[in-house]
């Protein structure tokens, strides 16, 4: 077993059930109930019901192809599900459509105008956003303050996703959508910036939705595992930290391998 493996497979896992009612989704911040999502009359996602605590990451995972990005931008609202409610709560109101000015995104790809330096994206930011965004004090929580004045052509993969990463966390970001957001990062400094991501959830209570192909990462951040399978896809489980604090592993990998039986 690797040194990293070790440092995160153990502790507890808990099954959660992602159908029940009440307490579990009353911190909700957003919420999908019965959606389905497709292309053309073809439905290739279905979910019951997910939802995201402020405060809290839950991660996305399943196999490549399940859809996870497509879960995601349904999330976030730049997919239209075919049938069902997606709901946000802002300023304690909930409201049907995504609060722009409170999200922050990252896609798979970063820039998101390379033709701008990396300062100059956080000033489009702040127009978006409608506040004033110190650009050096997030790119310094991300160790990237020395990019400030690059292109974003000329940055490596690491730098970019810790540039994007610092963007999406820029202002009074209220809803967190991260997709496979530490790919390319250095191991020296990846589980630090993951680190980052969990404590500036949990400091400024954050909902965080985050996909990933990295079970290490997911048991480092989440505090919620939602396992995609089936075709079309559904929630098969959802696994939640127990009272060791920790995630494990081998828990996320049993169900994912139950799902392709």
């Amino acid at each position: 077993m690797s040194k990293r493996q070790a440092n995160y497979s153990c502790g507890q896992t808990t099954i959660a059930d992602s159908r029940r009612d009440g307490d579990q989704h009353n911190d909700a911040v957003v919420e999908m109930k019965d959606v389905v999502v497709g292309y053309g009359d073809n439905a290739v996602i279905r979910i019951e019901r997910l939802a995201c605590k402020a405060g809290e990451v839950l991660v996305v995972v399943g196999r490549s192809g399940a859809g996870k990005t497509t879960l995601l931008n349904t999330l976030n609202g730049m997919i239209v599900p075919m049938s069902g409610v997606i709901q946000y709560r802002t300023d304690g109101t909930w409201v049907s459509k995504a609060p722009l000015t409170r999200i922050g995104r990252t896609f798979q790809s970063f820039p998101v105008l390379p033709w701008l330096k990396v300062r100059e994206q956080f000033e489009v930011r702040s127009r978006i956003v409608q506040h004033q965004i110190d650009a050096r004090c997030a790119l310094t929580a991300m160790k990237a303050e020395h990019l400030a004045e690059r292109f974003p052509w000329s940055l490596s993969g690491g730098e970019r996703a810790r540039c994007a990463i610092a963007l999406a966390l820029s202002g009074e970001t209220e809803l967190l959508f991260l997709d496979e957001p530490f790919n390319g990062l250095d191991f020296s400094i990846r589980e630090g910036i993951v680190g980052e991501v969990r404590a500036a959830t949990k400091t400024r209570h954050i909902a965080s939705v985050i996909v990933t192909h990295d079970l290490y990462d997911a048991c480092q951040v989440a505090d919620e595992v939602a396992i995609l399978g089936g075709r079309p896809t559904t929630l098969a489980s959802v696994l939640r930290r127990g009272s060791g604090g920790q995630l494990n592993v081998d828990d996320i990998l049993a169900e994912l391998r139950a799902c392709d039986r």
